[in-house]
């Protein structure tokens, strides 16, 4: 199965869910990988994260953010960035990334949480880019700050996708099925397919495990600490 980044947030927002993604499947290799992009409508008047922050913390609770809703992956990094630079953004849910993204351009709220794919709004002029939430810069974000590198050090958050299958699978079929992902992810033209919307990653299993790992910590932790449950 593909699996897209909130697999690894789902099973901590939702009280009942029919698998336990820990136990019942196992990672083949990573897809791709994008960083997400904290953007501000620009008359906001933040242009870097620093700038941002320091906003924040001077408005406590009256700088908004949209997200396509409650438990999103959008929702949750807003959430981190809260509770690591010690401010309050105010969580503005929408029924969907169109109806916040409209709004963000309308001027109804200050920010949001998007992918690269934002960049001709950029040079639109209608957003500007705050940050990106990868560790270091990218290739999709080469030309944007992160906010890791702006006072937050270790702040991450990834959109992914990856293949996964079912526990239980015998070892040597994960193994073949990560060689083929592996030779494929090597493809020039697969290659410059991925990277129109994010970054190439090697396809290992273990490159997928890493990060797995790092995902169930971090989404754990953001979703006890900000109370966030849904039914």
């Amino acid at each position: 199965m593909l699996a897209p980044a909130p697999f690894a947030i789902t099973q901590f927002v939702y009280a009942k869910l029919p698998y336990d993604g820990r136990k019942d499947l196992v990672p083949i290799g990573l897809v791709q990988t994008t960083p997400t992009v904290v953007v501000a409508n620009p008359a906001l008047g933040a242009r870097t994260p620093q700038e941002f922050m320091e906003l924040a913390r001077k408005q406590p609770g009256k700088i908004t953010y949209g997200t396509p809703g409650e438990g999103t992956l959008p929702h949750l990094i807003g959430e981190m960035l809260n509770l690591q630079a010690g401010i309050k953004l105010l969580h503005v849910p929408y029924k969907g990334g169109g109806p916040a993204q409209n709004d963000l351009l309308a001027g109804h709220i200050d920010s949001s949480i998007l992918t690269p794919m934002v960049r001709d709004l950029v040079k639109a002029g209608k957003v500007v880019v705050i940050g990106t939430t990868s560790l270091t810069p990218t290739p999709s974000t080469a030309d944007w700050p992160t906010f890791a590198q702006s006072g937050l050090p270790g702040f991450e958050a990834l959109a992914w996708f990856g293949l996964m299958a079912p526990a239980g699978t015998p070892p040597e079929i994960v193994a073949k099925l990560s060689q083929n992902l592996q030779l494929a992810l090597k493809n020039p033209e697969t290659r410059a397919q991925i990277a129109q919307s994010g970054d190439v990653p090697e396809g290992t299993q273990a490159e997928f495990s890493a990060l797995l790992q790092r995902e169930y910590q971090r989404w754990e932790r953001t979703v006890k600490a900000a109370g966030i449950k849904q039914d």
